[in-house]
């Protein structure tokens, strides 16, 4: 947060959601105009969240609020659920501490491209002066058109533990694992997936640790060594990304990238796909990567006879 046009504030939150506002209104005339909100643990996320909310209430949009912080996804996942046009996170995602940042979304829960996102700066400074009323959030809270988004937090559980395949035997898993948030929204999400997915509340180990560059596991590893944990896994800040770390039996810890972690995760969900599905013909199954991922993936499912 820092004074300026080039900087967020309170006065740069109120031009781009009402830039936002704007610009829902024109592509969709009007009608049924929704939109889903969250915010990060940073200062002021969750003043800027209610600032956005009260925008678009007052520009006779509907808005799905968060009532604590969550994680990114889970915007982009109320976004989708909702039926929303729009979604917007209040995260600097992975940058440092003192950062803030304003993560817009478009109906498909992905964030905006172009002409979307210029269409709004553009509109945003075609109105510099907010309306009074934007200011004022003290009766946000009683707004007909301001809703709660906590109710998809269960259906976002639930839809995580359909891809549980074998929580007997996570039951059982003699498996130590040690997790860190960085000082992030990602603890009490995490923590509920373990449970639900059957892994003993015995077997997690907590740390938090902020610290950047090479040596951001260096905490966590010596956490990890203490405490015979041989699985590390870390959410950076708002939690749309996941580090994973394995100890070897040579007592180095193997630090997987992401290509290696899509890796694992496509043949994992190809494999109970095909334990569960023994006679099914693949043709039909697809496997999504990004243009910018290892072609491993596409690799397996060639090899797999499936997409």
């Amino acid at each position: 947060m820092e004074a300026g046009f080039c900087r967020l504030n309170d006065l740069t939150i109120l031009m781009l959601t009402n830039g936002f506002a704007i610009h829902l209104k024109n592509v969709y005339n009007g009608q049924s105009n929704s939109v889903a909100i969250g915010y990060d643990g940073r200062h002021n996320s969750e003043r800027w969240a209610k600032l956005a909310a009260n925008v678009f209430v007052r520009n006779g949009i509907k808005v799905y609020l968060f009532s604590k912080c969550c994680p990114t996804p889970l915007v982009s996942y109320a976004t989708i659920r909702f039926n929303c046009n729009a979604g917007l996170m209040i995260t600097a995602s992975h940058n440092p501490k003192q950062d803030n940042g304003y993560k817009a979304y478009w109906t498909n829960g992905a964030q905006i491209l172009a002409p979307h996102d210029s269409q709004i700066c553009q509109l945003a400074y075609e109105n510099m002066e907010p309306k009074a009323e934007y200011w004022d959030i003290s009766e946000l809270s009683t707004h007909p058109l301001l809703h709660s988004a906590d109710c998809i937090m269960e259906k976002y559980f639930a839809d995580e533990l359909f891809l549980c395949h074998y929580k007997s035997l996570n039951e059982k898993c003699p498996v130590k694992f040690t997790y860190t948030a960085f000082h992030g929204v990602g603890l009490p999400y995490m923590t509920r997936m373990l449970k639900d997915f059957g892994f003993p509340s015995e077997n997690i180990i907590i740390v938090q640790v902020w610290k950047e560059g090479e040596k951001v596991l260096k905490i966590p590893i010596a956490v990890a060594d203490k405490h015979n944990s041989t699985v590390i896994l870390a959410n950076d800040p708002d939690a749309d990304r996941l580090q994973l770390a394995e100890k070897q039996p040579n007592g180095d810890w193997k630090i997987f990238t992401g290509n290696e972690m899509g890796a694992l995760i496509s043949w994992w969900m190809w494999h109970c796909w095909r334990e569960e599905n023994p006679q099914k013909d693949p043709s039909n199954l697809y496997i999504v990567t990004s243009a910018v991922s290892s072609s491993i993936s596409r690799t397996i499912a060639i090899t797999e006879d499936s997409n």
